[in-house]
């Protein structure tokens, strides 16, 4: 059989195990297609889903990739486009029906862990020289390995880890045949299918490049030097179409302040030894580095064996030291991440140790059995020792204990029964037994991660939840809203989903995202809507009847249970368990700002806050707040504390009721400013004699909340807030009172002087406004430089105000116009031409060169 039906075999062997264990394990596990749980979960399920089928609708439909009404109250799908969905793969989405994103993302995740194995298989084939079934194991541990399950719901980060498997046979191609091209090439789809991984991936790169040249004491290493940097800067150029548009984005995105100290302590040595075995429990808290027991003794047997080189342990060693302490103390761990702390899932970088760990048990085993025996057998013993001492440390528990040492006991086998017959028949037997424990070590381990990852709060999802989204009852309800042409904005409640506008195709309002406005989010809290996720999100609940006008919000949509208490709404339209309500004080897009200037702090609480868009001498009619209302308190315990005040329920039914006169047309809001944030969600329950909204605040929802409504004639309200567990508050609870009538004549007042609407697109939109005189006009669209502005023709500079964008205009009539090109894709469209230029002009030289030494 010759070499290359071989290799083509092997791999095809490989994608077979790989298949059949995650499509058993799927089965096994309830996992759709097989079951309703899913492996797409959290920011998978809640973003990237919705990403994609967005991306799929727009493609088939010829609509514009650059921005979105449908994301938030607008934003840069191009950006989203770029940190998301740019892998290669992505794209194929246009095979599936709108019904089958679920699908597909579960076929893209079994595909991309699949090419990883693969692009292992073809690397490890060229790197050392293994039996084919140990570099079937190998690539079966590096596709199965803890980082690329647990983070699968990330899906966009495992293109990272396919690709760098071909980036270092460029780096071998360059160090030993002096060419580029491979590597180029690599890189470039690395920046482009994620650059966020793609910078941990490089620095990987970057130091296997450096110990290459070490290890091979490579005579030209300033030559190889200078082409890794040229294919670098290519790279970087061929890829800045997207990555400057992307830089710009995130520039105007949620920032993390740094502040670590250089060796300011983050992990113990202890738990950072314990993430070195299978079953830990911290699987978003610890490094996700576990890819097999074989893999985690081997590197510990490759100190014992005598063959290897001192030079070599001592460059191993020299990186797992690096390794450790980017795990130990805080300002290492941030390089890691571009120097920012992320949110969440730390220790992205854990993919390269696990990479290690699997070309370090290549290495031992290339070495030869008869070599590697004792020094494995000193190894079993000196992890086992390991084990034994964070289990008496308590940092892992019995489970762990058990399991681990199953597996080291299955290996511990391996070895004598490869001391017993290796002379003979035993190298055979000791491949395939080695197949067989990296196969069932990796199913193992994977059985625990989906079952740890099912116990967590927001990792499951199912495809019934997905379905129940996208129910035809909702559909006929969005249908109705066809019919209005202006421009407006819509929800949908309970908010089963962030994104949802993007996920059903209208202009919503809720947002979760990387690229979230910094300013608008930290805008819309002061005027009391929740952005408990910070800067990436906001979550619209029940509303806030004074914005919700404001930012054009013209309907909502919710369940026939769910009781509206916000005034100027009015049922419209009924679809089986949906209703729709239109909002009659819903201004347009584009209204005359003669209050709120840029500059001017947000003062008072946050009603008052919302006020200041309004017209100053109605402002003070709009809201009343209630300052002394009648209570009675029932099994509540009342304390006055240092920083605020304690309630403490004892005995059944614990409850404090206030009775509230309400006048004609008007609207109650309350807002309870909790101390001590998240060991207060859920505690408290409010009833009045309409409504019922139960857990406030939670983790969406601790903004400014609607409780009751009276119509054309006085009325009492009656409000029980009842608590389930002790609550820290700032003060008292505050009860305001809204007018609507007041409310009313100021939004009047608005429309009539706003600009009227010409025309508009995702990405563009033309007005025209006959100001009284010279002042701004304010839109509802989150400040993004990426729009550029003219009036009667001549450009404006665009005004920030708060987070929201405005423009200046002179006084009489103008027409302004607005258009949104992503800030740096012309520049990086530039430089990508003038690169790839360069390299045809290269090339054209280069075949000519041949040409001509031919003849």
């Amino acid at each position: 059989m010759s070499k290359n039906r071989k290799s083509i075999l092997s791999v095809m062997l490989l994608i077979i195990i790989l298949l059949a264990i995650l499509v058993g394990l799927s089965a096994y596990e309830g996992l759709y297609p097989f079951g309703n749980k899913l492996w797409i979960r959290a920011d998978s399920y809640t973003q990237y889903s919705i990403f994609y089928k967005y991306l799929r609708q727009q493609l088939v439909h010829n609509g514009t990739l650059f921005y979105s009404f449908k994301l938030g109250l607008g934003g840069s799908f191009f950006t989203i486009m770029g940190y998301y969905l740019m892998s290669p793969l992505s794209f194929l989405v246009v095979l599936f029906k709108d019904s089958q994103i679920m699908l597909f993302m579960t076929i893209l995740i079994i595909s991309k862990i699949v090419l990883s194995g693969i692009t292992f298989y073809l690397f490890i084939n060229k790197r050392i020289k293994l039996d084919y079934v140990y570099r079937l194991g190998l690539s079966i541990a590096y596709a199965l390995m803890s980082f690329n399950i647990i983070y699968a719901f990330n899906v966009m980060w495992l293109d990272s880890i396919i690709l760098i498997p071909i980036a270092l046979m460029g780096v071998d191609h360059l160090i030993n045949k002096g060419k580029i091209w491979l590597l180029t090439g690599t890189l470039t789809l690395l920046f482009i299918s994620n650059f966020y991984m793609a910078y941990m991936a490089g620095i990987g790169i970057f130091i296997y490049f450096l110990v290459e040249l070490i290890v091979l004491q490579n005579r030209v290493k300033w030559k190889s030097g200078i082409k890794f940097l040229i294919s670098v800067i290519l790279s970087f150029g061929l890829s800045a179409w997207l990555i400057l548009p992307i830089n710009y984005a995130l520039k105007s995105g949620p920032k993390i302040p740094l502040q670590v100290g250089f060796l300011q302590r983050k992990q113990s040595i202890w738990i950072a030894l314990s993430d070195l075995f299978s079953h830990n429990t911290q699987l978003f808290d610890g490094a996700n580095i576990y890819c097999g027991i074989l893999m985690l003794v081997a590197v510990i047997a490759f100190y014992f064996i005598p063959k290897i080189k001192i030079r070599i342990k001592v460059i191993v060693s020299a990186l797992e030291i690096c390794f450790l302490i980017s795990y130990i103390y805080e300002y290492p761990y941030v390089m890691w991440h571009g120097f920012q702390q992320p949110t969440g899932y730390g220790f992205r970088f854990s993919f390269l140790i696990s990479l290690m760990m699997i070309l370090i048990t290549g290495f031992v085993i290339n070495i030869g059995l008869e070599n590697v025996l004792k020094p494995l057998v000193y190894a079993v013993l000196l992890c086992s020792i390991i084990l034994l001492t964070l289990y008496k440390k308590q940092v892992i528990d019995n489970g762990i204990l058990i399991i681990n040492s199953v597996m080291l006991g299955l290996l511990t086998l391996m070895i004598l029964i490869g001391y017993i017959f290796y002379k003979n028949i035993g190298i055979n037997i000791i491949k395939w037994l080695t197949l067989a424990l990296i196969m069932t070590d990796s199913i193992q381990n994977m059985h625990f991660v989906i079952s740890q990852l099912d116990s967590l709060p927001g990792y499951v999802a199912t495809e019934k939840n997905w379905k129940e989204n996208d129910s035809q009852n909702l559909k006929t309800a969005l249908s109705y809203l066809k019919q209005d042409r202006t421009f407006y904005r819509t929800v949908v409640t309970p908010n089963a989903m962030l994104n949802q506008g993007m996920y059903n195709n209208f202009n919503g309002f809720s947002w979760f995202n990387t690229f979230g406005y910094q300013q608008l989010a930290t805008t819309l809290s002061q005027f009391g809507y929740s952005t408990t996720l910070g800067n990436k999100s906001l979550a619209y609940q029940e509303g806030n009847t004074i914005v919700d006008s404001l930012l054009g919000l013209k309907y909502r949509i919710a369940l026939m249970n769910d009781s509206m208490t916000s005034i100027g709404y009015q049922k419209v339209f009924n679809s089986g368990n949906y209703e729709v309500y239109q909002n009659k004080n819903a201004l347009p897009i584009a209204i005359i700002n003669d209050n709120l200037t840029i500059n001017q702090p947000l003062e008072g609480n946050e009603l008052q806050r919302q006020l200041l868009f309004f017209n100053k001498n109605k402002r003070s009619a709009i809201i009343r707040t209630i300052d002394n209302p009648n209570f009675t308190v029932h099994n509540v315990k009342i304390e006055q504390k240092n920083n605020g005040i304690q309630l403490s329920p004892y005995g059944k039914n614990a409850y404090i009721e206030y009775r509230i006169d309400m006048p004609a047309n008007s609207e109650l809001l309350t807002k309870i400013a909790v101390i001590d944030g998240v060991n207060s969600y859920g505690k408290l329950d409010f009833k009045t004699n309409q409504i019922i909204r139960n857990n406030y605040p939670n983790f969406h929802n601790e903004g400014v909340l609607s409780l009751y409504k009276s119509s054309n004639h006085k009325s009492n309200a009656f409000v029980k807030m009842r608590l389930k567990g002790n609550v820290n508050i700032a003060e008292s609870p505050k009860f305001i009172l809204l007018n609507g009538d007041a409310l009313t004549e100021n939004i009047e007042k608005l429309r009539k002087e706003a600009p009227k609407v010409i025309k508009k697109s995702e990405n563009s939109i033309e007005l025209q406004v006959n100001a009284k005189h010279k002042e701004p006009v304010f839109f509802s669209i989150p400040f993004d430089k990426s729009w550029k502005a003219t009036v009667n023709g001549k450009s404006v500079l665009l005004e920030d105000n708060h987070g929201f964008m405005q423009v200046p205009v002179e006084s009489g009539k103008s027409s302004i116009k607005l258009r949104y090109i992503p800030k740096g894709i012309k520049e990086g469209f530039l430089i990508t031409s003038v690169t790839a230029l360069m390299l045809i002009l290269f090339g054209i030289k280069q075949q000519l060169e041949k040409r001509v030494s031919r003849e």
